[in-house]
């Protein structure tokens, strides 16, 4: 079982707050009860002119107008390439390939929101452990996937490191494995320093060579619900040494969003529009 304390150190504006410098900008926004509706109906649409008397509702009203405006000057405000939408805990990341990550408009950001499985699941968690839902809104960045790592801490030691993207062999991670564990080992320190916690697993971006810049991107309960990716729990359990596990020919495994992809039906289709239109009219 998860500790509320876990829970609530793991949400994105609490963290954040204790790393300046070592994060991507983001601006927290606490969504009010309209929204947290608006997120419940089973539906898709976000347009005024759509055919949900319910949804229509919501969209009209001045609260919910409101917010919007928060969310498009906050995108304004945060800059670059765009926004990437993020719940207490989660990213929308299995409703990627309907719009992309990298939201530029408001009207991108309810896209994918209403899309998630997984955000629907931080709703979820929010009510019950009666913690305010709140919409983050971090700056995009165009990220290589292969210097993602998730390292597990036990009892205040960093025990394990796997690479995070398990279903690709990055040849070149070999050559810089010893120096991406440093790194690791050295963001580590300044994390246990101020997590509360003692058991946990962070997810940090690494910057290529020379510079290894290291970006903290989330945290997740040291627990078997928390995806292990190179390893087993059970293994990381019983672990004597610290050991880092990257990507071979021999350990390629299908990724975890796998049953989130494009539905072959799409694949045809210059965007998300032109799939809804193709769709068959009750």
């Amino acid at each position: 079982m998860i500790g509320k304390s876990t829970e609530e150190w793991c949400q994105d504006h609490i963290w954040k707050a204790h790393f300046k410098g070592k994060v991507f900008t983001s601006i927290s926004i606490p969504l009010p009860e309209i929204f947290i509706r608006f997120l419940d109906i089973d539906s898709v649409v976000v347009d005024k002119n759509d055919d949900d008397n319910e949804t229509q509702q919501i969209l009209h009203s001045e609260e919910f107008s409101t917010i919007l405006s928060q969310i498009s000057e906050s995108i304004s405000k945060i800059g670059g390439a765009g926004v990437i939408p993020r719940l207490n805990w989660s990213c929308p990341k299995d409703a990627e390939w309907m719009n992309s990550l990298c939201c530029k408009t408001s009207r991108e950001v309810l896209i994918l929101l209403k899309s998630s499985v997984l955000l629907a699941s931080d709703c979820e968690l929010a009510e019950k452990l009666s913690l305010p839902l709140i919409l983050n809104l971090v700056r995009y960045h165009k990220l290589r996937e292969g210097m993602l790592f998730r390292c597990f801490v036990k009892e205040k030691v960093l025990v394990a490191v796997s690479q995070k993207e398990v279903s690709v062999c990055f040849d070149y991670l070999k050559d810089i494995k010893s120096d991406i564990l440093r790194k690791c080992e050295e963001i580590a320190r300044v994390i246990i320093e101020k997590c509360p916690l003692d058991n946990f697993c962070f997810d940090i971006y690494v910057d290529m060579p020379p510079l290894y810049r290291a970006f903290i991107m989330g945290f997740n309960a040291f627990h078997e619900s928390s995806d292990s990716l190179l390893f087993s729990w059970e293994e990381i359990e019983n672990l004597t040494e610290k050991t880092m596990r990257i990507v071979d020919d021999q350990t390629v495994q299908a990724s975890s969003y796998s049953p989130y992809r494009v539905p072959l039906e799409m694949t045809d289709c210059k965007d998300f529009s032109e799939f809804i239109n193709s769709l068959p009219k009750k």
